[in-house]
């Protein structure tokens, strides 16, 4: 009976064996996954990160901390270092998303939430900014950043509500000269053009190396020129445009903007080879947006150049066939041009489209038909011969 009982016990030794390794193998599992063991996980591969980091081995270093944000994903530490990777391999929008979780980890730190709200302006999610803008002002109303966040995003949206409430609040907490500007900006869009000269002025005033002030009062100067009547005051104002824009030009000679608007006020002395080659300078330095080629080709047109007016319409409609605006107006420098069949072939889009999105107003059909029927005379008169026809009757003689 004893070597009973020793084989019994023998065996169930033998048998708990391999149960006993598997707990061991789960209770260490178990430990590793625990909140400590996970920190810990989290600050060696964001230690390594930084490692690599600082050997400019960003690549390496983004594969590390997205080990620590795997490992411990309210790690605000581990966002923080791989949004900053992201910036620099400028992946902004992975930049904004992780500045957002950031955001929403500690939503009572209102700098948090103003920096996800500016990395979104910055990949021009201007429903997200505000967003996140007023969720940083609800827990600190007095939030420098997220006030002026909010303005330019609010502006871009045309909520100009919105940008006045900010843009004031902002000025009234802090007289600075990016409160002033922003303000000037929104005085701007809300055609309150004094105060926006006086806000812009002052900006240079205090800093003469602001740059985008200068583009913005020039800006303003040629709205003012359009509400003056008398010659002298408008050609003083475009003077004083070309001034702020040259000066924008001399402390950064890479400016879109100050050459885009410096075109315009050339445009508007009808200089308009000076106007052409501001314009042809921002797409040479990169910017080829629709206002770009619509500018020039509108400059092309004073300029007598329709053909060319004709091309740069072409690349604004084929990133937008539907672009109504840009068809009529292509329908004139078709016609200038000759092209008549052209013409009308962009005057029917023109006219389908307006009456597919319900902007067929009695004014523009009106224009559509007076061009149809212009351009019909014209081929007319094409066609017509020039030769004054002779008969001669042969029978009877």
């Amino acid at each position: 009976m004893t070597g009973c009982a020793r084989l019994f016990n023998t065996n169930y030794i033998w048998v708990l064996r391999p149960m006993l390794h598997h707990s061991l193998v789960l209770l260490f599992f178990l430990l590793a996954l625990s909140p400590q063991a996970q920190a810990q996980g989290a600050k060696s591969f964001l230690k390594e990160g930084d490692a690599l980091r600082k050997e400019q081995r960003l690549e390496e270093a983004l594969e590390r901390y997205n080990l620590a944000v795997r490992v411990d994903p309210k790690s605000i530490k581990a966002y923080q270092a791989r949004s900053e990777v992201y910036e620099l391999l400028g992946r902004q929008a992975d930049c904004a998303a992780d500045r957002k979780r950031m955001s929403e980890l500690d939503p009572g730190n209102a700098a948090l939430g103003a920096a996800a709200a500016q990395a979104y302006l910055m990949i021009d999610s201007f429903a997200v900014a505000k967003q996140l803008c007023e969720r940083a002002l609800q827990v600190d109303r007095k939030q420098m950043s997220a006030l002026q966040t909010q303005v330019r995003a609010c502006l871009a949206l045309g909520d100009l509500d919105c940008a006045t409430k900010a843009s004031d609040a902002a000025l009234a907490l802090k007289a600075t000269t990016d409160t002033y500007f922003l303000h000037g900006l929104v005085r701007h869009a809300m055609r309150d053009l004094a105060t926006a000269e006086f806000d812009l002025e002052k900006v240079i005033s205090w800093n003469h190396l602001y740059e985008p002030a200068y583009v913005a009062l020039a800006e303003v100067k040629l709205d003012l020129h359009d509400q003056y009547s008398g010659g002298t005051m408008r050609m003083r104002t475009l003077e004083a445009a070309i001034e702020k824009c040259t000066r924008a030009l001399e402390l950064n000679p890479q400016s879109t903007d100050a050459l885009f608007t410096r075109s315009k006020a050339f445009a508007q002395q009808k200089e308009y080879a000076k106007a052409i080659d501001d314009i042809s300078r921002c797409i040479a330095l990169g910017r080829t947006d629709r206002a770009v080629y619509y500018q020039r080709a509108l400059y092309y047109n004073g300029f007598e150049q329709h053909q060319n007016a004709v091309n740069d319409l072409n690349k604004v409609l084929l990133d937008d066939p539907a672009d109504t605006e840009a068809l009529l107006f292509r329908a004139g420098e078709r016609e200038a041009n000759l092209d008549m069949e052209g013409a009308l072939k962009d005057l029917g889009s023109a006219q389908r489209l307006m009456e597919e999105k319900g902007t067929m107003d009695v004014e523009a059909r009106k224009g559509i038909e007076t061009a149809r029927t212009r351009i019909a005379a014209r081929i007319f008169e094409m066609n017509r011969e020039g030769d004054v026809p002779i008969i001669a009757v042969l029978e009877p003689l």
